[in-house]
């Protein structure tokens, strides 16, 4: 078989992760995506799942058991999972808490330790509020990314006759390039989390998994443990991917050619048209004839824009398309040089600019030959944009109710670092406004965090990165980065540095308790949102980080305003010990808020605590 020219595309795996490839059987029809296994699949035999995970949980009843089944379409990968359970539990986060599950999908690396690849997590979920995430690409080739998945991909779960099960059918479409007709062999793990009770009478998990991935319920991505499959590629399944084909190079510069390899035989095709369509498809070529030989294809792309585009093949009633990407050909660096020179860019901008500059320069190196280069358009187009606007006198930051990523030289290492920033709506240079910090949870940065409402309309609000996505503030370089904000925002931004606020999300929250605790002249208040009080030492494995859990450090807590929010049913972080935080608090002579609702997980507060927080934000600010 002719094997394509791109790196992961040229590899044939001689070895493959995991022990043996097994074989994925060709489905001609399309199951019917409702939960429940279709008549036709009756062949489709379940398979066990490897490995069991039980974290030293004793559980009430562990007779807990499920198989897996999958197989290929033509338009997407089929999973099903069935077990025995009578019901279902429903979870924001079902794929770590249950139930839920993640199947990944990628390259099979020939130790085992794949580092390309897409995480698709679900979780079953009967809430409208939820919604969004039953389904969706957690992480991608390393990076935790929240993508949505389109809607060719689907999930549903049921209770049947014989236990529950969970279907899901991912379309090739939103994996690209990891597709079977592009790789020799396809690299697939799937982890099941089973919601279970404990001896003790707690909310707990199992697990079960094709391959052995300890860190596949971790947030943390670096690297993911595949088995390798192997799909039979006879005249069948070449007819149903008859169309199929790979791009050498998915970004661009305008004017240099696409270069396109068709995998199969070329006695396999008996007609074949191109066109070339915008992301929003609007068609911008006609149907040209296209001559497929064993070499890539030359596509012009001199009369194409700076965009986004799909290049769909069709033959014989089959359609493939694959997204990339034209970049334009000048300088932004240059551009950036040429202003700063010019003596017209104050620090703020001057910072700001090198530092997405910074990211925009590592991403390009970055950037895989199968990659199409959306990301690195968008923060082109963005540079491109506010060099204009300073180019033509326009003041850059200081828009009422947006948000915006700046940055600083930080003086403990000389590296750029960014911030997120929302100012109040009608914000005004000549009055002085209180300050909300809040902080990102694990997992994710501070990019989105600013997004959704976190105070109530008076503050400028500031989400730091602090320099930690997994550690929970523990290290004193993040103590470092958020001093730093403040320092850097107050002296661009009209900020009453009396009148300073901190809180955060989840690990957010126990990171605020510790920045409080470490600098207490620094804010009013502390407002903790579905956090933990001991959440550094027990992921570290350590007692040297403060612990809330202890009367003493809550000492420093004396007479300050503190606002707790927990869900009761949060299976994540632990509501009773929320509940002893907030007793121990007002022992100790805290003037503490609670918010503590009944049935809810560990999600974001709800509308009614969101006003509650927000009276509470003006009683702690008193004078704004």
């Amino acid at each position: 078989m002719f094997k394509p020219a791109i790196a992961f595309l040229l590899l044939h795996c001689l070895w493959h992760s995991a022990g043996l490839a097994q074989n994925l059987p060709l489905l001609s029809t399309k199951p019917i995506i409702d939960g429940k296994r279709d008549a036709f699949l009756s062949s489709l035999t379940p398979r066990k799942f490897n490995e069991t995970f039980t974290f030293d949980n004793e559980y009430l009843d562990d007779n807990a058991t499920a198989t897996f089944s999958l197989a290929v379409h033509q338009d997407g990968l089929y999973l099903l999972i069935e077990t025995n359970a009578s019901a279902i539990s429903y979870h924001k986060r079902g794929f770590l808490y249950g139930d839920g599950y993640k199947l990944v999908v990628g390259v099979p690396a020939p130790l085992g330790y794949s580092t390309e690849y897409f995480e698709a997590v679900y979780s079953p979920t009967q809430k409208t509020e939820d919604k969004p995430y039953r389904q969706y690409l957690a992480a991608y080739n390393l990076k935790n990314v929240g993508l949505k998945l389109s809607d060719a991909s689907q999930s549903a779960e049921a209770v049947t006759k014989s236990g529950t099960s969970f279907e899901a059918f991912l379309a090739w479409q939103d994996i690209l390039p990891f597709h079977p007709a592009l790789m020799d062999s396809i690299g697939i793990n799937v982890y099941f989390a089973k919601g279970m009770q404990s001896k003790q009478g707690d909310y707990v998990t199992k697990g079960f998994a094709i391959a052995k991935d300890e860190g596949i319920w971790d947030e943390s991505q670096q690297f993911r443990v595949l088995r390798s499959f192997e799909i039979t590629k006879d005249a069948s399944f070449q007819h149903a991917f008859s169309a199929a084909f790979a791009l050498s190079n998915s970004t661009v510069m305008r004017g240099q050619p696409l270069r396109l390899i068709y995998p199969f035989p070329v006695s396999t095709r008996d007609f074949h048209s191109l066109t070339i369509s915008t992301a929003k498809g609007d068609e911008v070529t006609d149907k040209l004839s296209l001559v497929l030989e064993n070499k890539p294809s030359q596509i012009p792309t001199a009369n194409l824009a700076p965009g986004d585009y799909f290049l769909t093949l069709s033959i014989s009633g089959h359609h493939f398309k694959q997204p990339f990407t034209v970049m334009p050909n000048f300088s932004i660096e240059q551009r950036y040089a040429e202003l700063v020179g010019s003596g017209d860019m104050g620090q703020l901008e001057r910072e700001t600019l090198a530092f997405k500059i910074q990211r925009y320069r590592q991403a390009s190196k970055n950037i895989k030959a199968y990659e199409k280069g959306a990301q690195l358009l968008t923060m082109l187009q963005e540079l491109d944009d506010l060099l204009g606007k300073l180019e033509s006198g326009e003041a850059l930051f200081n828009d009422g109710d947006t948000v915006y990523r700046v940055a600083f030289r930080s003086a403990l290492d000389g590296s750029l670092q960014p911030y997120s920033l929302k100012l109040p709506a009608g914000y005004s240079t000549k009055k002085q406004y209180p300050l909300l910090v809040f902080l990102h949870g694990s997992g994710q940065d501070e990019q989105k965090l600013l997004d959704k409402e976190r105070g109530n309309g008076k503050f400028i609000e500031l989400a730091p990165l602090g320099r930690d996505i997994y550690s929970a503030y523990a290290y004193q370089h993040s103590h470092i980065d958020v001093e730093e904000a403040i320092e850097h925002a107050s002296k661009h931004f009209t900020i009453d540095v009396d009148n300073i606020v901190i809180g955060g999300f989840s690990m957010g929250g126990y990171g605020a308790l510790k920045m409080f605790y470490e600098s207490p002249s620094r804010y009013k208040g502390v407002a903790v949102f579905a956090g933990h009080p001991n959440l550094a030492n027990q992921w570290m494995g350590t007692d040297i980080y403060p612990d809330f859990t202890k009367r003493k450090p809550l000492k420093r807590f004396k007479n300050v305003p503190v606002f707790l929010y927990h869900g009761s049913a949060d299976p994540a972080l632990s509501f009773t010990l929320a509940e002893q935080l907030a007793k121990n608090l007002e022992d100790e002579g805290a003037e503490v808020t609670t918010a503590f609702i009944e049935n809810r997980g560990h999600v974001y507060q709800d509308t009614a605590s969101h006003k509650r927080f927000s009276k509470w934000l003006d009683r702690t600010v008193k004078g704004h």
